[in-house]
């Protein structure tokens, strides 16, 4: 795999060949000088450490607040709060359906663990982030008014979808975005996966999630 060029060259002593032929770093003896990034004929070697790896993500063109990077949807909570304190609650669940097209159902059940990293927990306490998503969901769910971002135009491609659970349904959703014209084939009696048949009642309405679906 490698020349061993770079073991040769590490003035510490730092690195040998694994078994499989790559460079193996023994961290203890590194000093991260570079000599075997400069000198590796393949360009296969490259600096990093833990100090980079965290810097790197608060960069000023990919800069996300750390709710957001914890999100599992990625939604851009910063944006749908902000909106929500202008009063465009439509704007808002428009925001939310961009990455997360169940915001009614995750407003329901969501651990929201995007508020163990809300920065204002070091000042007062966390902004209660789910609850206000589920507060324009309900919003949209009372209007019976579906909002939906925006679509682009037919293109005619026809998408079979095998399962009509949460990953099959969102799939379905952003390929209609798409212009597709997506068919899901479900074999139990109804859509939903573990949103229908592994969440009780009382925490998740069948006719929260039916509308939603719908």
């Amino acid at each position: 795999m490698t020349l061993g060029t770079c073991v040769a060259s590490c003035p510490f002593d730092a690195l040998r060949l694994g078994e499989q032929g790559l460079p193996v770093v023994n961290t203890a003896l590194c000093t991260g000088c570079g000599t075997c990034v400069q000198i590796c004929p393949k360009s296969i070697i490259h600096l990093s450490s833990q100090t980079r790896r965290i810097t790197h993500l608060y960069r000023d063109d990919e800069c996300t607040a750390p709710c957001q990077r914890t999100c599992p949807a990625g939604i851009d909570i910063p944006r749908y709060i902000s909106l929500i304190t202008e009063g465009k609650y439509w704007e808002a669940i428009t925001a939310i359906k961009e990455t997360n097209p169940f915001p009614l159902s995750c407003g329901r059940v969501c651990p929201h663990p995007c508020e163990e990293q809300c920065r204002l927990a070091t000042v007062t306490e966390a902004v209660n982030i789910n609850h206000l998503k589920r507060f324009v969901a309900d919003i949209e769910l009372t209007s019976e008014k579906h909002i939906t971002p925006y679509q682009a135009p037919p293109t005619g491609r026809k998408v079979a979808i095998v399962g009509g659970g949460p990953g099959g349904l969102t799939c379905a959703y952003y390929l209609a975005r798409m212009g597709h014209a997506p068919t899901v084939f479900e074999a139990m009696p109804a859509l939903g996966g573990m949103l229908r048949y592994g969440i009780p009642e009382y925490r998740l309405p069948k006719k929260t999630l039916d509308w939603e679906i719908d």
